[in-house]
């Protein structure tokens, strides 16, 4: 049940990330074939279900649909499976709407290779207020840190890596020990340089890499996979 929900919320979120992005009323028009314009139907917005019974083609014109939407579905999934315990605490919703936000903000980032202000702006504050609400641990050590290396890379290293990437870290290290915030750098680095190493093994073209995706993921290992440790 958990990861058909989740499943549900990066339906959900993808859909009105893509509309927010196109300039498009997230209530208005219904979803849609984009070839044949085609009202879609509710079994055919079942997520995952519906893109594998359809084998990813309109039912009406047999279009090839974007499989961008089954992979969204399929790692928002992941992440309410893998993170969400069996006996549902506070704190464990919180650490799913965090990484659900972060996740929002690496589908921004993967198409359009920016920090979504308004979408950094109101999930950054809710997270923040949540956090305070449920006492949680306040690391100034680790805001402090951050800041350093912020104004580093800003002054020194600007063009390689982006001022949105580092107001997200900003945002993020109050509630990360610092041992958590060094470990959440390393396995965002290593993700995306095995990124990088594998494009230019394939040949992709790779001038800018969106981080934010690296980033998430370094926040997911280290608040879900080591998390024990």
């Amino acid at each position: 049940m958990t990861f058909i929900i989740g499943c549900c919320f990066g339906s959900f979120g993808y859909l009105l990330i893509t509309r927010h992005m196109a300039g498009i009323s997230s209530a208005w028009p219904p979803s849609h074939c984009t070839a044949c314009k085609s009202k879609l139907t509710w079994y055919e917005l079942i997520p995952l279900f519906s893109f594998l019974i359809q084998a990813g083609r309109c039912r009406h014109c047999h279009v090839k649909f974007s499989s961008a939407y089954f992979w969204a579905e399929l790692s928002c999934g992941l992440v309410f499976l893998l993170c969400l315990p069996a006996k549902i605490l506070p704190t464990s919703l919180l650490l799913v709407f965090w990484l659900y936000t972060a996740w929002l903000l690496s589908i921004v980032d993967i198409y359009t290779q920016t920090l979504d202000s308004k979408i950094f702006f109101w999930t950054t504050l809710l997270l923040w207020c949540a956090q305070f609400s449920l006492h949680s641990v306040f690391h100034w050590e680790t805001l402090l840190y951050c800041g350093f290396f912020a104004c580093f890379f800003l002054r020194y290293y600007q063009n390689k890596m982006g001022a949105g990437d580092l107001y997200l870290l900003l945002a993020w290290s109050p509630w990360l020990s610092f041992y958590q915030f060094c470990l959440l750098l390393l396995i965002s680095s290593s993700l995306g340089l095995l990124y990088f190493l594998g494009a230019k093994i394939v040949k992709k073209h790779t001038d800018t890499l969106p981080f934010i995706p690296f980033l998430s993921g370094g926040l997911f290992v280290v608040s879900c996979v080591l998390k024990n440790f």
